[in-house]
């Protein structure tokens, strides 16, 4: 497994990992996901959430994976015609919350 107390995402990318990791995001399913996410205002990453958590059980718990995954979920809204607001929105109050906030995005 990855050391993930690097801070570097030029490393990550080097991983089987971030592969795997890319390859979940890209997929048309999580697309469509992330992209009515943003088209409701809420943050992309929230309508994808518990499928990471299932799809990456033990990465999820670590601060820089999901740093990470955040800026692979940027490459793809960025990749729909989506920019990136300013200001992370909180995502919506669950118990089984891996995220605390998002990035959302709009046309």
């Amino acid at each position: 497994m990855t050391d993930y107390c690097s801070n570097s995402f030029d490393q990550f990318k080097t991983t089987p990992e971030y592969l795997s990791l890319h390859t979940f995001l890209h997929s048309h399913d999580n697309i469509i996901r992330m992209v009515t996410a943003s088209e409701l205002g809420r943050p992309a990453v929230e309508a994808i959430q518990s499928r990471l958590a299932e799809k990456f059980p033990n990465e999820i718990e670590i601060d820089n994976f999901k740093r990470w995954t955040g800026r692979v979920v940027r490459e793809v809204m960025v990749s729909q015609g989506y920019v990136n607001k300013p200001n992370p929105k909180k995502l919506l109050t669950n118990p089984n919350n891996k995220f605390k906030t998002g990035g959302y995005y709009q046309k």
